[in-house]
Parts: structure tokens; C-alpha cells; sequence
């Protein structure tokens, strides 16, 4: 008879089959026709709005490393499971430092004024222990940024999926404003919505 998972082994079945994805996105065998250049241009623009250059942000689930250096901060710290993702990001954007970790797992390196989690939380397994991670790197003054897919998006996002026109993703976590404000409140922080 098949024993049932623990829940250390499920959460390492998902963050294996997330880390292999993410890695044939890195190498190219995933692919799209590009509307993600626009989507990741519009988040760039956003995130440079909002935290000031020469600030010192942490990027987790940095990928590539393009959303963090686009802020010019002057201290970067990307971190990210995806061995691939980092060394690509190491090769593209030499002044800043990325870190091969599981966010789960973060170690403290250092304190920071911003901390961006851009698309990351519906890839978590656990984002209550995350967002305590979160917290040892934050000082009074840190801010939080975020975005996430809402559900409503789901439908047209699997259609441009299917036409090729958005990279496939993994199913993961769908959440309302009002879960990822729960989370955040039962995480200590205060949230602020502009």
C-alpha cells in the first residue's frame, strides 16, 4: 500500500517540479511570442514609480534580475531557486547580487528600504513562512511591494496561454486582495493600499 506524502516531502514534490520549470524557462525551452515584454515593461515602469533609485531592494523570485535593476538600487540582493535564472541574471546585471536560495529557506542578508515580491506568491507552498522571512530583513521604515494574478484574470490568461501568446505556468495559489491582506496582517505588517 502507498503511504500518503508528509508534508515535507509534498512541499519538496512542488518545489522541485517548480524548480524544474523554471529552469527550461531559463534555457529557452519554454516559450511565448512575447506579450510578457510588455506585461514585465509595465511592471517596471510601475516599480520604478514607487521605490526611488539608489534605495537598497531585495527581490525575491528574481529571475533574470531585470524588475530589480530596473529600479537602480544601490544595493540589489536577487534571490532565487532556479540555478539557471541566477546565472543568467548574474551574466546580465554584474553590479547587482543574486543569491541561488529557496525563499522558504531565506537566510538574512542584510536589511532593506524595499522588498519586492512581483508574481511570486502563487508560486509559494508556504507563504506564511516567507512573509516571516520577509520580516527579518525589514527595518520600521521597509515597504513591501507587490503583485499578483488576480483569478480574474485566469480565463483569458489560459487562452493566451494555449495560443502561445503567454508562457505556460504551473498551476499555483489564485488569491484575493483580501487573502494576500490577511496574510500580511497575520505576518505583523500593516497594509497600505494606493
Amino acid at each position: 500500500m502507498d503511504s500518503i506524502p508528509s508534508s515535507d516531502q509534498a512541499a519538496r514534490t512542488y518545489q522541485s517540479l517548480r524548480t524544474e520549470y523554471w529552469e527550461r524557462v531559463a534555457s529557452g525551452s519554454v516559450r511565448s511570442r512575447g506579450w510578457g515584454r510588455h506585461y514585465h515593461r509595465r511592471l517596471s515602469e510601475v516599480y520604478r514609480f514607487l521605490i526611488p533609485p539608489g534605495s537598497r531592494v531585495l527581490e525575491l523570485g528574481c529571475g533574470r534580475g531585470g524588475l530589480l535593476a530596473s529600479v537602480k538600487p544601490s544595493k540589489g540582493v536577487g534571490v532565487d531557486f532556479s540555478p539557471a535564472m541566477v546565472e543568467r541574471a548574474r551574466r546580465e546585471h554584474p553590479e547587482l547580487n543574486f543569491i541561488l536560495a529557496d525563499v522558504h529557506a531565506l537566510e538574512p542578508c542584510g536589511k532593506f528600504d524595499f522588498v519586492i515580491l512581483s508574481d511570486l506568491l502563487s508560486e509559494l507552498w508556504d507563504i506564511q513562512t516567507v512573509l516571516g522571512r520577509v520580516q527579518e530583513v525589514c527595518e520600521p521604515h521597509t515597504r513591501i511591494i507587490l503583485n499578483f494574478y488576480s483569478r480574474v484574470w485566469e480565463p483569458p490568461l489560459a487562452v493566451a496561454q494555449r495560443w502561445g501568446f503567454a508562457t505556460p505556468l504551473l498551476r499555483g495559489n489564485w488569491l484575493t486582495t483580501s487573502d494576500v491582506a490577511n496574510l500580511l496582517n497575520l505576518g505583523d505588517f500593516e497594509v497600505i493600499r494606493g
